[in-house]
């Protein structure tokens, strides 16, 4: 794991073996919009959470020894009440609504291998989620969903919408990268034609999009991580720039996850 905290410029190694985190493969994170210091990881071996901004962790969903560990693809807060969390977990979805303490099983049967969600601070009731099948949308908590029938849209890697204007949504879908001012009904394309550093990938060795996030306001500043690394654009996606997280340059990015200072 690897945090910034100058919008990044600068990137420091935030992952310590002896923590507590015993598993180092980080499938995602989150982390609590009122506290920068309650930290969510999902692993492999299962759910984290530090309240010390990652310098102890201890197990909160997927115990019970190793060999029972439940991987755990995706965790999000709910943007109406963040001590409501939702994880997307090797056997389904679950959520708790008391910070971790007990889970529940939701949407059985209805969304498989989901890879992203989010939720609208401003409607409790409407849900985004980005799986291997495509962008499903939810008006009433999950008890139907609609699919968007956008057909570059097929395998959502990740999802994002602005906090201040909830109409402005972005996501990958490993080859591309949309962008939404509507809420949806509409995508365009975002040009994603990184400049490497020398000496990293080759200019033509294609690679994917893992996850895309976007910052700031009214200028976003993007952050792509990908199979071939770290990139970000301060323009709205026009010119991207690669990242280098440390002394290994060719760093795969498989999630981020960012807390805006309003």
């Amino acid at each position: 794991i690897f945090k910034t905290e100058d919008g990044g410029d600068q990137w420091t190694d935030w992952f310590d073996a002896s923590s507590g985190l015993e598993n180092g493969e980080v499938n995602d994170i989150a982390i609590h919009p009122e506290d920068s210091a309650r930290v969510f990881a999902a692993t492999q071996g299962g759910l984290f959470i530090s309240e010390d901004a990652g310098e102890s962790w201890e197990i909160l969903f997927g115990g019970g020894g190793a060999e029972n560990r439940i991987p755990v693809e995706i965790v999000r807060l709910s943007s109406v009440d963040p001590d409501t969390i939702y994880i997307g977990a090797q056997n389904g979805m679950y959520r708790s609504v008391n910070s971790g303490k007990k889970w529940e099983p939701v949407w059985k049967n209805q969304i498989s291998e989901t890879l992203s969600m989010i939720s609208l601070k401003t409607d409790p009731e409407f849900f985004y989620i980005g799986t291997r099948n495509g962008l499903f949308k939810s008006f009433n908590q999950g008890r139907n969903w609609v699919k968007d029938k956008n057909k570059k849209i097929k395998r959502v890697t990740s999802l994002d919408v602005s906090p201040r204007d909830i109409a402005n949504l972005i996501l990958s879908t490993g080859e591309n990268i949309l962008a939404s001012s509507d809420g949806g009904d509409s995508w365009t394309t975002v040009k994603f034609t990184p400049k490497r550093k020398p000496g990293n990938f080759s200019s033509s060795q294609p690679f994917a999009v893992t996850r895309i996030h976007r910052t700031g306001w009214p200028s976003p500043v993007l952050i792509a991580g990908t199979t071939a690394g770290l990139f970000l654009s301060r323009d709205g996606g026009k010119v991207w720039r690669e990242h280098e997280l440390s002394n290994s340059p060719k760093q795969q990015i498989g999630r981020a996850s960012c807390r805006e200072r309003v």
